[in-house]
């Protein structure tokens, strides 16, 4: 779920790189806040703009996949919430049926 949020990020953010996006994300304190946050604290000395306002512009920009329950502006903070019943179906998916839920 990670590398779909940074993919995703990359596409609308071309200051910095996958990389640096990856360093960058993290999982928020609370669970209220979502399951990822990205702050935007880097980018303003790039964009010469406040944290808040390039959080509002990215966000806006963000066509929300499938996979993602909602993505809100928080401060500073772009705050992603996993579409937890989609996740779930691709991992069923994408596991070998006979072998899930299985362990060693």
């Amino acid at each position: 779920m990670k590398q779909s949020i940074i993919k995703l990020l990359n596409q609308y953010i071309q200051e910095v790189d996958e990389a640096e996006i990856s360093e960058i994300l993290e999982q928020p304190p609370k669970p209220e806040l979502g399951d990822f946050a990205f702050p935007c604290f880097r980018l303003a000395k790039v964009l010469r703009k406040a944290p808040q306002m390039i959080a509002s512009e990215i966000a806006e920009k963000i066509e929300k996949p499938d996979y993602l329950e909602k993505i809100e502006v928080q401060g500073a903070y772009i705050n992603f919430f996993t579409n937890k019943t989609e996740y779930a179906k691709t991992v069923i998916e994408n596991s070998k049926k006979e072998e899930f839920g299985s362990s060693t």
